[in-house]
């Protein structure tokens, strides 16, 4: 597999999460404009895009930015911190097109990471590391219906904001760009109490902070080499 990665600018939307054929997305900075939003769109790859249900912002905040989008299942997405969002999540149904607020992370934190993973016990772990100024860990089994709480997992070796996260194999969350060329990746062997960073050999030949990682397949990369229609 291939990590394909590049820089955007602020302005640009910090998430979308792919829902069959329309996309979601939402929050961020207004064009120009150094403030936050709360408005949603979904953007239906046939036929344009049409505006949905604002994001259940805390009281007296202007919307978000900074945060991160995970796609649960084929229903639900969670929309996770952010600045002015403080500690809190909140959960999109895509059936009635509604937001509802989910458990609060133990930490608020911007510009952080996020990702959906499975361990050895095939136990489902939504990770959330870093973000300014941190390198704290928080994750969820979201398996254990009785149990909807951020547990704190490992540290990160330094603190790391602005990356993307890229999900290998279902099983680990890479870490690409941010302050720095080093990449880390957080693997769970059983559970939440059994999981680890470490710093990965490769690195990036540039600093990306705010830039989008993609995992594409070898053989994709492969054929954009070799086709003259893509040089």
């Amino acid at each position: 597999m291939t990590l394909f990665g590049l820089q955007v600018w602020l302005n640009s939307l910090i998430y979308c999460g792919l829902v069959d054929t329309h996309i979601l997305s939402g929050g961020s900075y207004a064009s120009g404009k150094n403030v936050r939003l709360k408005t949603t769109e979904f953007i239906h790859l046939q036929s344009g895009s049409t505006p949905g249900p604002h994001i259940p912002v805390m009281d007296g905040s202007m919307g978000v930015r900074g945060h991160c989008l995970v796609k649960l299942n084929s229903s639900r997405a969670i929309l996770i911190s952010g600045e002015g969002f403080g500690r809190t999540t909140a959960i999109f149904d895509f059936d009635d097109q509604s937001w509802t607020f989910g458990p609060d992370l133990n930490y608020g934190r911007g510009w952080h990471s996020c990702g959906l993973i499975t361990d050895n016990a095939n136990n489902r772990i939504l990770a959330v590391a870093g973000g300014l100024q941190s390198r704290s860990t928080e994750m969820w089994t979201l398996d254990q219906s009785s149990d909807s709480r951020w547990i704190m997992g490992p540290n990160l070796p330094v603190s790391v904001s602005g990356a993307s996260g890229v999900v290998l194999h279902d099983r680990y969350l890479i870490l690409v760009g941010g302050h720095s060329e080093i990449m880390f990746k957080l693997d769970c062997f059983s559970g939440v109490s059994h999981c680890e960073w470490c710093q990965m050999e490769q690195e990036l030949e540039h600093k990306k902070y705010l830039g989008s990682a993609l995992l594409i397949p070898d053989t994709m990369a492969v054929c954009l080499q070799n086709d003259d229609d893509y040089k």
